[in-house]
C-alpha cells in the first residue's frame, strides 16, 4: 500500500480545525486524569461476636498480621446463648464461644482451645486441689475458702460446672462475678478467695493452681474447652480464608 496516497479522514480534518489552545487544555486534562490515584475499594468488614471468655483469643486472631486488609468489629455478647441467637439471626458474621449445645443447627468449626484456670490469692500457699476438694469448696463444705462463680449462661461457667462440679450445685454463699475482670479482682483482693477464669485472662495479681496434679498449661488439664466459631451458614470469601489461617496457626 502506498502510504502517500492516503487522504486525511474526516475526523482528522475536524481535529486540525480545533484551536491549538483548546487542544492543549484537553490533553492536560486527560494527562491529569490518567495520573490521579484511583479510589480504593472499601475494605471487607467482618462483625465478630464473642463471649467474655473468648475476647482475648479474638483480639489475637484479628491482628493485622493475620487478617491483612480485612477489618473486624468485635462485639461482646452478654452470654453464650445470646451469641448463638445473634449468629442464628445473622446479626454477626462469626461468633466465638466455648460452648455449643449438641442440638445446635449452626455451622461450627473449632479454632483452638482454652483452659479454665482455677485461681487463688498470690499469698495463698495452696498449689494443688483435687476435683473432689473443689466440689466440696463450691458446695460450701469448707470454711477455708471463699468461692466465686460466674453468672449462669456464661460459657466458662458451663464448662466449669460440667467438668469440675459435675452436678454439684454452688452454695448460696458463693459470690457471683459478672466478668473475668470481676472474678480476678475478687480473688486478688481476698486472701481466702478462690475462683476460675479463662487462662488467657489471668494476670500476675492472682495465682493459678493445678487440679489433680495437672497445670492449666498442660494438655491433660481437666478443664479444657474448644474455642468454637459459629455462623448461620458456612462463611465464604475472605472470612473463610481467615478462619482457615487461624486453624493453621494453632
Amino acid at each position: 500500500m502506498n502510504l502517500k496516497s492516503l487522504r486525511p479522514s474526516t475526523a482528522f480534518r475536524a481535529l486540525r480545525e480545533i484551536p491549538l489552545r483548546m487542544l492543549v487544555t484537553f490533553f492536560i486534562v486527560v494527562l491529569i486524569a490518567s495520573c490521579a490515584t484511583p479510589t480504593p475499594l472499601p475494605e471487607e468488614k467482618v462483625r465478630v461476636g464473642v463471649t467474655a471468655s473468648t475476647l482475648m483469643f479474638a483480639r489475637t486472631i484479628t491482628d493485622r498480621s493475620l487478617t491483612r486488609s480485612t477489618r473486624f468489629e468485635i462485639v461482646i455478647e452478654s452470654s453464650s446463648s445470646a451469641l448463638l441467637a445473634e449468629a442464628a439471626q445473622e446479626k454477626i458474621g462469626v461468633g466465638l464461644t466455648l460452648y455449643l449445645p449438641e442440638n445446635s443447627i449452626l455451622w461450627a468449626t473449632p479454632l483452638g482451645e482454652e483452659s479454665i484456670a482455677v485461681i487463688v490469692h498470690p499469698a495463698n500457699n495452696a498449689t494443688n486441689l483435687t476435683l473432689t476438694q473443689l466440689q466440696d469448696i463450691y458446695a460450701g463444705r469448707s470454711n477455708e475458702w471463699t468461692a466465686a462463680s460466674r453468672e449462669e449462661g456464661d460459657d466458662s461457667r458451663i464448662i466449669f460446672d460440667s467438668k469440675a462440679l459435675r452436678g454439684v450445685k454452688p452454695a448460696l454463699t458463693t459470690a457471683l462475678a459478672p466478668s473475668p475482670e470481676a472474678m480476678i479482682k475478687f480473688v486478688a483482693t481476698n486472701q481466702k478467695g478462690l475462683g476460675y477464669a479463662p487462662l488467657s485472662w489471668v494476670n500476675n495479681t492472682v495465682k493459678t493452681i493445678s487440679l489433680d496434679g495437672r497445670l492449666p498449661t498442660t494438655n491433660s488439664y481437666p478443664l479444657r474447652a474448644l474455642i468454637v466459631a459459629v455462623a448461620k451458614q458456612e462463611p465464604s470469601g475472605r472470612t473463610r480464608e481467615w478462619l482457615g489461617e487461624v486453624q493453621n496457626r494453632q
